[in-house]
C-alpha cells in the first residue's frame, strides 16, 4: 500500500474545498485503478489557522505518481482561489499498520 499526503495552509473556506474535491476530484481518483481510498482531514487550530490535509491511498507506487501530477493540475485549475500556498507534500510505501482493523498490506 502506498500513500500521498498532503498539507495546505491558510485555506480561505475549507467548506468550499471540501464541497469541490468531493464533486470533482474524488471521481477523477476513483478513476485511477490503483486507488484505495481517501480521507480530507480539517486541520483547524488558532495557531496555524485553516489547515486541511489530504491523505490518498494507492496500491502500487505509479499510482501515486499518477495522482500527484493530477492533484498538481487540478488544484491549480480549480482551487487556487482557494488555497494560497502550495502544499506541502510527502508519498510512501506504508511499512506498518497498527490499526484496529486492517486497512493496509505492508510488504516485508
Amino acid at each position: 500500500m502506498f500513500i500521498s499526503i498532503r498539507k495546505y495552509h491558510n485555506v480561505k473556506s475549507v467548506d468550499e474545498v471540501k464541497r469541490r474535491v468531493e464533486q470533482e476530484f474524488v471521481p477523477m481518483l476513483k478513476q485511477n485503478p490503483g486507488f484505495q481510498g481517501y480521507y480530507l482531514v480539517d486541520c483547524n487550530c488558532p495557531e496555524s489557522g485553516n489547515v486541511i490535509t489530504s491523505i490518498t491511498m494507492f496500491d502500487n507506487w505509479a499510482s501515486v505518481l499518477d495522482s500527484n501530477d493530477r492533484a498538481k493540475r487540478w488544484v491549480k485549475e480549480r482551487l487556487a482561489d482557494m488555497l494560497p500556498e502550495p502544499a506541502e507534500a510527502v508519498s510512501g510505501e506504508v511499512i506498518l499498520d497498527a490499526s484496529k482493523q486492517r486497512i493496509f498490506t505492508t510488504t516485508g
